[in-house]
Order: structure tokens, then sequence, then C-alpha cells
């Protein structure tokens, strides 16, 4: 996703290299938001990702006061991505509340 947000010179580009789901990275990437003073994000992800994104990114920033932007880059579609964002469902709200 960093690549595909590249050539965007107007706006700090904040990356959480160590998270190993999503759930992490909304909560490793808070705290760079608001140790620099940023009140809003735009979070980039893969547009079969998107949903779980918003789920994560928006509940935490939003309780942390800072405003959510999601942009879905156009990746390709692949059974396994598939899967694995089916997968996901039913482990996201117990990891969503260990993240609070």
């Amino acid at each position: 996703m960093r690549d595909a947000w590249q050539g965007r010179t107007n706006v700090e580009l904040v990356v959480e290299p160590r998270a190993r789901n999503t759930a992490e990275n909304a909560a490793r990437t808070l705290p760079l938001l608001q140790e620099r003073g940023i009140d809003s994000a735009i979070v980039v992800c893969s547009w079969i990702h998107q949903a779980r994104v918003r789920f994560f990114f928006s509940h935490v920033y939003r309780d942390a006061g800072i405003r959510t932007e999601l942009v879905p880059v156009r990746t390709r579609l692949s059974p396994r991505a598939l899967l694995w964002e089916v997968a996901a469902i039913p482990v996201a709200w117990s990891q969503r509340r260990r993240i609070r």
C-alpha cells in the first residue's frame, strides 16, 4: 500500500511495519499519529480489505478523536485473498476488543 500512495507529497506518510494483522496496525499507528498531533488520517488498503480496515481503524481512531478516510486501491482478486478476508470475519470482534 505504501507503493500505491507514493507521489503524494502534501501529506506525511506514517507506516508501522511490525503489525501482524489489521487490528494491530490500527492500534500501533494510533500513537504515531498522536505524537505528531495528527487529527485526520487517510488509510490506504486493498479494495477487498476495506470492510475490515474500516471496522478497526474507524473505531480506534474515532475513539481517539482522529477523523479517518479510507482509500481503497484496486488490486487483483486472488482466491487466497478472498478466503483470508472471509476467515478473518469471526475473529474481528475479539481482536477489536483486545486493542481498546
